[in-house]
């Protein structure tokens, strides 16, 4: 099987499946959302999660993702809802100061420059408006990697938890880096996001997946 073909495999796999580790991130990113304003969600595969956002009362959601399949299921899923297809690394497809939110889960890992990307975010957000962001913490990875035995242990201490969401430290095939805490707010400030909310102030609460809230100044 060729590495395209992997890739697609790996990419199905997640994307079709709500499980309890998609459901962790959800509860953490929804915490940050406004409780209205017109959202696009960056990067939404197959609006996996659009349901909980139309129950939570989000009437006014956009998602866009480069994977024209997915976004023929989240048509059909999600009807009330609109979808694009696009390269979110090129040009998001809409005007600027669009959007009183911009979120996207679990995306920046997969995208060979985040930091376009979150300029792309920038343009469409509305001054006032928030960026949401989860993705996995490479400090998490490196330790996973260093040494296995400290993971389990942190996993067990303050997570309770005996097998960690990730099987091993291997980095899956469609990932092209992971951020720190620190490097994704910087990037976020640079670009012209002030830090409203990050789940950066202790390990335990940050171990496996960065959750930053950014406002557009």
């Amino acid at each position: 099987m060729n590495k395209e073909k992997i890739i697609n495999k790996f990419y199905d796999e997640h994307q079709l499946e709500l499980t309890p580790r998609k459901l962790y991130k959800f509860e953490n990113i929804s915490k940050l959302l406004p409780k209205t304003g017109k959202m696009l969600d960056v990067g939404c595969g197959t609006g996996v999660f659009h349901p909980m956002l139309l129950k939570l009362g989000y009437r006014d959601v956009t998602g866009i993702d480069y994977t024209k399949e997915y976004i023929n299921k989240a048509t059909v899923d999600n009807p009330k809802y609109k979808y694009y297809v696009g390269d979110i690394c090129k040009k998001i497809p809409f005007g600027d100061n669009t959007f009183d939110i911009v979120m996207s889960m679990e995306v920046l890992e997969h995208i060979p420059s985040p930091y376009l990307m979150l300029e792309h975010m920038y343009r469409v957000c509305k001054k006032g408006g928030c960026i949401v962001i989860s993705t996995p913490n490479a400090i998490r990875h490196e330790i996973q990697h260093i040494n296995p035995l400290v993971d389990k242990l942190i996993n067990r201490i303050f997570f309770k938890m005996d097998k960690p969401f990730e099987r091993n430290w291997k980095v899956p095939p469609n990932v092209y880096q992971y951020l720190s805490p620190n490097v994704l707010c910087g990037m976020l400030r640079d670009i012209g996001f002030e830090i409203e909310f990050t789940n950066n102030k202790y390990i335990w609460k940050k171990y496996h997946h960065i959750f930053i809230k950014g406002i557009k100044k």
